[in-house]
């Protein structure tokens, strides 16, 4: 199925919500603290000036946030329905009604509702080319408590919520004949380009512009709004930053490639941030509610098994929307800490390693209370669907309470290494004794968090300490795990050991227990493609072996006698 490429730049909703228990969650502030894709190159003539003022300085009214739910409030009439439009042009003048032929007057967009019963049926949805921009929230309706995510109270929690879109009416028969979801077609509505504010230029107006602007003004003024023109001194982009905070710099740090929408009644317009964390949307003349949607082309972060994670933000107007994360938005910052990982692993640099090769976008869910009551920090379930459950879960609490912000981004690491691994060598991921599995795993979570956090400056995930002449990270057990000996016979470190220059063996005063690692410097890449093409240690020793000619010599240390010093204590 092909459909038309500027099908995405609108979206629609509608739904019903009532105002419930969750009042009693909400937090008044005049600030917004809070943020999916690879992000765009940084924009070539656009400023950024630092010392423009945020939305919260220039807020004239109160925005509530809640860390739960999204609450709705009352329904918004939207002015240019075709019906409405109708009974708009019954009321003008005869001169000016004669101007317009009532048949100009059509419906070029639907205003859709998809009813998903379940996980696979979503994941059709999501994985439309071109992207369709789904939403779980209606614009039809006020936002009155910006939250973390929606799912329709009419429905169980173990079913996927309403989607929302409008697609092009000459797409839509098109896309119902090959798509086996559930759907209705609740709105018609007529939006040739200019009036609008798209930005395509498929719906050109015949109408005369005197006529459509008499037209447009009574059409608002029948659905309770004030009509203003679009004109070029009206005309104002919404810009700002997306910045979290984190624990290791103790500072917030830009939030790269997450999807930032803004939409006036059935218009949307969506940027993904750069490596500053800037965004820039296309223009619009009024008021503009803004949104973040933590998803990228390749994956998505989930409030939960289902709900998709996002912030539902309030109205601006000729004003930047700077968010900040603070210390203080948990579910928010875990959100930030998830989508950081999964932009590092999908778009950012890895070392040469591959990328998760997903037959659709990868559900990362975030369990707020934990897994297993605190004892597992995350899950991989190789997209098999599982029912409601996401392919990938983290913990946000474990056994010692809420996690740190690099602690999320490390275990997401890890849980996208074994995507990584099941989709790029399914056959011997599934023959793979566990300890191979964990201990890549390991590997890469070690890998990427360092990186991560050297190019946020940060020279030392533990501390640097010095000991039995010995000098490196702090051993720990969560970030370099070199405090794990031959007793951790499934996370081992030994893949880790082929990379740092770290002996932990001599670390610990020659302590037995420990394997004596001698290697180091081993390239990522060729450690992962060993790991790919076994199953075992055994395995991954005799083709390790296979390389020590090519990885000889002092700045490798890869010899047979050396490899059997380090595997000695697993086998």
């Amino acid at each position: 199925m092909q459909l038309h490429r500027r099908v995405p730049k609108i979206l629609m909703i509608k739904s019903r919500q009532y105002i419930h228990y969750y009042m009693k969650k909400v937090i008044l502030i005049l600030g917004i603290l809070v943020a999916c894709s690879c992000a765009k190159e940084t924009m070539e003539g656009i400023g950024h000036n630092d010392d423009l003022v945020t939305f919260e300085e220039n807020s004239s009214s109160q925005f509530a946030i809640t860390d739960g739910q999204t609450i709705l409030g009352e329904q918004i009439q939207i002015p240019y329905t075709v019906t409405n439009l109708l009974k708009a042009l019954a009321l003008l003048p005869a001169e000016t009604r004669s101007q317009i032929n009532s048949d100009e007057i059509y419906a070029t967009h639907y205003y859709v509702k998809f009813h998903p019963k379940n996980k696979e049926e979503l994941d059709l949805l999501e994985d439309i080319k071109p992207r369709l921009l789904l939403s779980e929230t209606p614009l039809d309706r006020e936002i009155l408590v910006g939250g973390r995510s929606y799912h329709d109270p009419t429905l169980p929690e173990d079913v996927p919520t309403y989607q929302y879109t409008t697609i092009e009416a000459r797409y839509w028969k098109e896309l119902t004949d090959t798509l086996s979801v559930e759907s209705e077609v609740l709105l018609e509505a007529y939006m040739p380009d200019y009036y609008m504010e798209t930005e395509t230029k498929s719906f050109n107006s015949t109408i005369p512009s005197s006529a459509m602007e008499a037209l447009m003004q009574k059409a608002y003024e029948l659905a309770g709004h004030i009509y203003e023109p679009m004109t070029k001194a009206s005309e104002w982009y919404p810009s700002g930053t997306i910045k979290a905070y984190d624990n290791k710099t103790n500072t917030l740090v830009p939030i790269k490639g997450v999807r930032v929408r803004g939409t006036r009644f059935l218009t949307i317009k969506e940027d993904l941030t750069d490596d500053n964390g800037y965004y820039q949307l296309g223009s619009f003349n009024n008021q503009v509610n803004m949104k973040l949607i933590w998803e990228g082309e390749n994956w998505d972060v989930r409030d939960g098994n289902l709900g998709q994670a996002v912030f539902d933000g309030p109205k601006v107007e000729n004003t930047r929307w700077n968010v900040n994360i603070d210390s203080t938005q948990t579910a928010q910052i875990a959100f930030a800490a998830i989508h950081r990982a999964a932009y590092r692993y999908y778009c950012d640099y890895i070392f040469g390693l591959s990328r998760p090769d997903n037959s659709r976008r990868e559900k990362l869910a975030y369990i707020e209370d934990g897994i297993h009551d605190g004892t597992v920090n995350g899950d991989y379930n190789q997209q098999w669907g599982l029912g409601v459950w996401s392919d990938i879960r983290i913990a946000g609490q474990n056994s010692s309470g809420v996690r740190d912000v690099s602690e999320l981004f490390c275990t997401t690491c890890h849980e996208l290494a074994h995507a990584s691994h099941y989709t790029n060598a399914k056959n011997n991921y599934k023959d793979s004794e566990l300890r191979v599995l964990e201990s890549w795993t390991r590997f890469a979570q070690y890998l990427l968090t360092k990186q991560e956090y050297k190019e946020l400056g940060v020279t030392s995930l533990t501390e640097l300490t010095t000991q039995n002449g010995i000098t490196g990270d702090k051993p720990d057990a969560v970030y370099n795990f070199q405090l794990n000996n031959s007793l951790s016979l499934t996370y081992t470190p030994v893949l880790i050991d082929l990379y740092d220059d770290f002996n932990q063996y001599q670390y610990y005063y020659n302590n037995p227990s420990y394997s004596d690692d001698k290697i180091k410097n081993i390239p990522p890449a060729a450690i992962e493609n060993v790991v790919f093409n076994s199953t075992s240690f055994t395995n991954f020793i005799d083709k390790l072996k296979d390389l020590t000619e090519k990885y000889s010599g002092e700045y490798y240390n890869l010899t047979e006698e050396n490899i059997d010093l380090l595997f000695d204590k697993y086998m």
